[in-house]
């Protein structure tokens, strides 16, 4: 564990019980966020990382259960493992020190309520903050979160709003009461690429002038190159690399890492097809023995297939690969 930490993850193992079947969503997750560091968590859809968010809020839902590990979170001055809180303690944190933007904004806003009440309620809960001083933060906070006309989208609801300052409601929801750590759980998902971009400038914006840690939760490397310091590549429940972003896109160590990279549209060259890794993540349920990229990796060995591979460090990035043992 990094002394500085203000987020250490150890052995996170998040799992389904649906039934008698054990699904695996992750496994042995490891890392840490440093204060005003952001941190990347990649990789394609089912691969564990949207998990892997909601188990450092303890949102998991049944069948879903945290297995075993830890979550030290700083708080206070101390360093305190969220798996041991009651769940009265974890309501002080979620939303008040760790807020988290969710994927899909139309669906996580309540349809009958309008913006100003959703946008207050937790800094009413956490500040304990009401009437007009409460309205004039909602005012200050939405404003902040680069809605022009906060008046009128503080009226509204949800519905009324377009995709792009809904998703700015969501941002302004999540900060309004000064969290130190700031999850965003792909916050750009169905968002057209102008939106995109002005959502991603503000959370970069954001994150400098608040000095938030921030985990950016995604399958595209184009959003992370942008926002992040560190990325943590994720495969079927595991990190398989960990680096500094500058190494992560001049040098992948991990052949997925490489396949995800190709898969990334380039402006120098016109190519009419572009580079797949091909078949699909394994089913948690049923996950491939070995390293669970092999049935996919052009460079797999026979030793892949029958035995995992664990941490090396190559130059002081963190890869799980047979090619650098």
């Amino acid at each position: 564990m990094t002394e500085n930490a203000l987020l250490s993850i150890r052995g996170l193992h998040t799992y389904f019980f649906p039934g008698k079947a054990v699904g695996r969503a992750v496994e042995g997750v490891s890392f840490d966020v440093g204060s005003s560091e952001s941190i990347g968590l990649v990789g394609e859809s089912g691969c564990g990382k949207s998990v892997t968010a909601l188990s450092i809020l303890r949102l998991v839902s049944r069948p879903g259960k945290i297995v075993s590990g830890e979550i030290i979170f700083e708080r206070g001055g101390k360093k305190e493992d969220m798996l041991l809180l009651s769940e009265q303690e974890m309501t002080k944190v979620r939303g008040g020190e760790i807020s988290m933007i969710f994927q899909e904004p139309f669906t996580s806003l309540n349809p009958v309520f309008r913006v100003e009440y959703q946008v207050g309620e937790s800094a009413k809960l956490h500040l304990g903050i009401k009437g007009e001083a409460l309205r004039a933060l909602v005012m200050e906070t939405l404003s902040g979160a680069g809605i022009k006309d906060a008046e009128r989208v503080a009226d509204s609801y949800p519905h009324e709003l377009s995709g792009g300052l809904r998703q700015r409601v969501m941002i302004a929801m999540a900060l309004i009461s000064g969290p130190k750590l700031l999850i965003a759980d792909e916050p750009t998902t169905a968002l057209d690429v102008t939106v995109q971009a002005q959502i991603l400038d503000l959370l970069a914006d954001i994150r400098l002038k608040r000095k938030l840690s921030v985990i950016m939760v995604s399958h595209d490397l184009g959003i992370i190159n942008r926002i992040c310091d560190r990325v943590n590549i994720m495969y079927s429940g595991r990190i398989v690399e960990s680096s500094p972003k500058k190494e992560i896109f001049s040098n992948p160590l991990h052949p997925y890492t490489a396949g995800l990279l190709k898969s990334i549209p380039s402006l120098s060259k016109i190519e009419k097809r572009l580079p797949a890794i091909p078949g699909n993540v394994p089913d948690p349920f049923d996950p491939p023995a070995g390293c669970r990229f092999h049935p996919r990796c052009q460079k797999a060995m026979d030793i892949c297939k029958k035995t995992e591979p664990g941490e090396t460090v190559v130059d002081g990035r963190m890869v799980k690969c047979w090619l650098y043992k």
